[in-house]
């Protein structure tokens, strides 16, 4: 499969998750922190999908730098149907529910499916997108801290001041 087609369902589906975002943002006013962090992940996947598009800018340019590519895009089409019907939806009815689905979302292999395409088709572009793999995993963490912060995840043991003398 050509790359570029491969990019297509993926910039979709980071745009999906920047509107899905954006739709619980608006929903929590009420609570400035929630209205906070969920902006503030529909930022950061708009910013994603300008990072494809503009991968997709690069193979047009360049396609003979590209190789093809031997992928499944099975789990990238069946987020982007979940999300999308999410956001058709009434949506969760909670905080707690929105929380859970992002984890589930950022979690999930698909946030790291392109970069995996992109390093099989062309290894030194594929090294400069690791940078967006810390940005996702960045992405995860800050979700995982939110729903400890509110109670929706046990939360780490504090770790005690004799444990941090023990060595």
């Amino acid at each position: 499969m050509e790359l570029q087609k491969a990019l297509k369902p993926i910039e979709e589906l980071e745009a999906a998750m920047a509107e899905l975002y954006t739709r619980y943002s608006d929903r929590l006013k009420e609570d400035p922190e929630a209205t906070a962090f969920f902006a503030g992940l529909s930022q950061d996947e708009k910013s994603h999908q300008q990072v494809v598009q503009y991968q997709v800018r690069l193979i047009k340019r360049n396609p003979k730098m590209f190789s093809l590519v031997n992928i499944d895009m099975d789990g990238v089409e069946q987020a982007l149907r979940e999300i999308t019907l999410l956001i058709k939806g009434p949506g969760p009815d909670s905080l707690e529910k929105m929380v859970r689905l992002a984890l589930e979302f950022e979690s999930s292999s698909t946030q790291s499916f392109y970069r995996t395409a992109m390093t099989l088709s062309n290894p030194e572009v594929g090294r400069f997108l690791q940078n967006m793999g810390l940005d996702s995993a960045n992405h995860l963490k800050s979700v995982q801290e939110f729903a400890e912060k509110r109670g929706f995840l046990p939360s780490a043991p504090p770790k005690r001041a004799s444990d941090s003398s023990r060595g």
